[in-house]
């Protein structure tokens, strides 16, 4: 038996190691569909290492080429799917990216966002993103005309 899950947060903080120590016993049995934030920004995190706390950011998850050769190698046997999680996973005055409120505007700036993070994806693995999963799960009226817009 197969199973898919879905795993939040990889991002250019992310290590192999870090992606073998939860799945490497089980790539025979799962898909993992990663959810990668393409431009990480949150650097005040527990889990972002020391030497990266208080930089402003935001680093590509292009610009970890030991990551990005890891998952290329996953994809290609089938073992992870990417889909897009967010675009920085930056909160914004106490709202969720993808969840502030607003109209017109802000759904232009979210599809901007959501259609630069897909095309650094897509570049980076070689492979059409179809999927996004907002950060924390939320996504606004605004948030959600942009992933419609978008195709996603």
């Amino acid at each position: 038996m197969r199973a898919v899950l879905r795993d939040d947060d990889t991002s250019f903080f992310t290590t192999p190691d870090d992606l073998e120590a939860v799945y490497g016993a089980h790539w025979d049995r799962a898909v993992v569909s990663l959810a990668v934030v393409p431009f990480i920004a949150r650097l005040d995190r527990p889990w972002v290492p020391e030497r990266y706390r208080g930089e402003a950011g935001p680093f590509p998850i292009g610009d970890n080429a030991e990551l990005v050769r890891y998952l290329r190698d996953r994809i290609r046997s089938g073992r992870v799917d990417i889909v897009q999680h967010g675009y920085a996973h930056m909160d914004e005055d106490g709202s969720a990216e993808f969840a502030l409120p607003g109209g017109r505007a802000a759904s232009r700036l979210a599809l901007a966002r959501l259609e630069s993070g897909r095309r650094h994806l897509e570049a980076v693995f070689g492979i059409p993103i179809r999927v996004f999963v907002p950060p924390h799960n939320r996504l606004s009226r605004a948030g959600w005309h942009a992933v419609r817009s978008a195709g996603l």
